[in-house]
């Protein structure tokens, strides 16, 4: 294994559905003032197009380094005559001298070949051997192809080296990468970090509903009583705990549901109780397992926030990220749902794993924060079906109330 990075003077990237390994080898590849070529599919016979991915992928490099050279060219998908024809025509059209890297992660597998072929035909002799590569997921590597009978030698990007500290991407600029923008939420509840008393009160809630009669007791005052005054020891045995964490964060004995609601939502006139339904059903636990991962100190995780609201630019496609972590470029996207119902907690998971997918490539993880009280089946059947083995995490009833650790325990061993 090695350290050392080579760099390019010309970088050929191929682009296809997933353009953030090309924008992890570019940041590690490319030269201070190289040209990047973003060679994409352009609909020939008929296939679909990656002109827009290659759009956002060079609006991201020229954010990150706008001293690089980024030039698109379409080439064929499929076609071996055509795609080994266009490649020539571009290598002998832009006269490439110095350094050349290829990267072959994106594209269609005939794309890759038949690119590695002309590349390493036109250039292997009278320039210096090009720089072939491959971003392997599984190991979160980056390989260099060995000459001849020369081995591959990974170059690791996540594990404990300082390679890391080079690929932090913040969770806007992988939306912008797959053409999405973050939409402004229009309700602001309250932080832990800035509401003395928050904290106490999502630990006691998740104290609470970390036991099958606190759960149950906690669903009855939500959803049938409907929250519409605070609970009392007389009409809500076993939510004692809760009463307490109320008058703590109002300060006051015995708080009010107005207080209550003035402290969820602050800054909003005239609220009342009944207006924090949402934040009662599950953006407690929202704000609970964000605390938890900022609680792990996992020092490489460089962003940690929740409540992510993104729309695509050119469709009519909208989603929400619950809690989002990343460390150097893998994200960890964790589903949060206060239910104990194994067909809801699914649902929930499915979803948050398509879309960690979507915006974090097959490095991506995805865990989900629930109530259900047998994760392992939960998980188990999820990896079995998707074919997610380890890229699943389901935590449980009983992981809610040592959150932290178990978190602490998925950073480090989710790879």
């Amino acid at each position: 294994m090695t350290d050392e990075l080579p760099k390019c003077d010309h970088l050929i990237l191929l682009v296809g559905g997933n353009p953030l390994p090309n924008a992890v080898a570019a940041q590690l590849l490319a030269a201070p003032d190289a040209t990047i070529w973003l060679l994409h599919s352009d609909g020939y016979d008929g296939e679909p197009s990656t002109k827009k991915t290659a759009e956002n992928l060079e609006a991201f490099l020229r954010q990150k380094n706008p001293n690089w050279s980024i030039k698109p060219e379409p080439i064929p998908s499929s076609n071996n005559v055509g795609i080994e024809g266009r490649i020539r025509e571009i290598l002998k059209k832009n006269g490439i001298n110095g350094r050349v890297g290829f990267h072959y992660t994106g594209g269609t597998k005939s794309m890759s070949v038949h690119t590695y072929r002309i590349i390493e035909q036109v250039l292997g002799s009278a320039h210096p051997r090009p720089i072939f590569s491959y971003l392997d997921p599984r190991q979160l590597a980056l390989w260099i192809d060995g000459s001849g009978t020369e081995s591959s030698e990974p170059i690791y990007l996540l594990k404990e080296d300082p390679l890391r500290q080079r690929l932090e991407v913040a969770p806007d600029e992988l939306a912008q990468l797959h053409g999405y923008e973050r939409v402004i939420q229009n309700v602001n509840w309250a932080k832990v970090e800035d509401t003395p008393g928050l904290l106490e009160l999502c630990q006691a809630i998740a104290r609470l509903n970390s036991t099958e009669k606190g759960h149950l007791a906690w669903k009855k005052w939500v959803y049938k009583e409907q929250h519409k005054v605070l609970p009392t020891s007389a009409q809500n045995p076993g939510l004692e705990t809760i009463t307490a964490a109320f008058n703590q964060l109002c300060g006051v004995t015995p708080a009010t549901g107005d207080m209550v609601a003035a402290k969820l939502l602050p800054g909003k006139p005239n609220v009342r109780l009944t207006n924090c339904r949402d934040w009662f059903r599950g953006h407690w636990l929202e704000e609970y397992v964000l605390w938890c991962v900022r609680q792990t100190a996992n020092p490489s995780i460089h962003t940690s926030e929740k409540g992510l609201n993104y729309k695509a630019v050119a469709k009519r496609d909208d989603f929400e990220l619950d809690v989002v972590a990343l460390i150097g470029y893998q994200l960890f996207v964790i589903s949060c749902i206060s239910t104990s119902v194994r067909k809801e907690a699914k649902e929930h998971l499915l979803e948050a794993f398509v879309r960690a997918r979507q915006l974090g490539g097959d490095e991506a993880r995805t865990a989900l924060v629930c109530c259900y009280d047998d994760p392992p089946r939960l998980q188990s059947e999820v990896s079995r079906s998707w074919d997610a083995e380890g890229k699943v995490q389901v935590f449980g009833r009983d992981q809610l109330s040592g959150l932290t650790h178990h978190l602490a325990d998925w950073f480090q061993q989710a790879n």
